[in-house]
């Protein structure tokens, strides 16, 4: 199933799970700054988490210290742009934890148009609805992006069909549907 939308809560559903403030989040990020030529100091948008400053070449203490937001370099030589990357916390984000396993399992039911003649996709144009009913299945690959070669970048899920323990012992059914 592809979608041309890409939609956060599908890989919520995905994992039978909800987006949840989490107030211990942390991300990374990178700054190029250039040291102030005067207090050799630089100023980072976000605070740091403890020891989590890095800048490739330079060694914390000896080339550099931090103190809240700010970072002084210890030598003068540094005066063109550096590269700093470093984690900090993200107050009360919105986020989903997903591990490896993918636990949802539920009904799933997809729908697709068929077009009258030629290369008219309008809704004028369609003149049915397939229409594929799994009345079992769970999500066997976590939701990601179909990159295929000449298409678009789309949002995709991939579902297995399981037994439904019906007494009819369907596990699917396909239906052609008149618009």
């Amino acid at each position: 199933m592809t979608s041309g939308q890409f939609n956060a809560e599908l890989f919520a559903m995905a994992n039978k799970t909800k987006f949840a403030a989490d107030a211990s989040f942390t991300t990374f990020k990178t700054e190029n700054l250039t040291p102030d030529a005067t207090t050799h100091k630089v100023t980072l948008a976000e605070t740091p988490v403890d020891g989590s400053v890095a800048i490739r070449g330079l060694e914390l203490t000896t080339d550099f210290t931090v103190s809240g937001k700010e970072v002084t370099f210890t030598s003068e030589t540094i005066t063109g742009p550096v590269e700093i990357s470093y984690e900090y916390t993200v107050a009360d984000a919105n986020v989903i934890k997903i591990d490896n396993k993918s636990a949802a399992t539920g009904e799933a039911v997809m729908k697709w148009p068929v077009y009258g003649a030629g290369d008219d996709c309008t809704d004028n144009a369609v003149k049915g609805y397939v229409v594929l009913r799994m009345y079992r299945c769970r999500v066997t690959q976590m939701p990601g992006f179909d990159t295929s070669y000449k298409s678009a970048a789309t949002n995709a899920v991939t579902f297995s069909a399981m037994d439904a323990k019906r007494d009819d012992e369907k596990i699917y059914e396909i239906a052609y549907i008149d618009a």
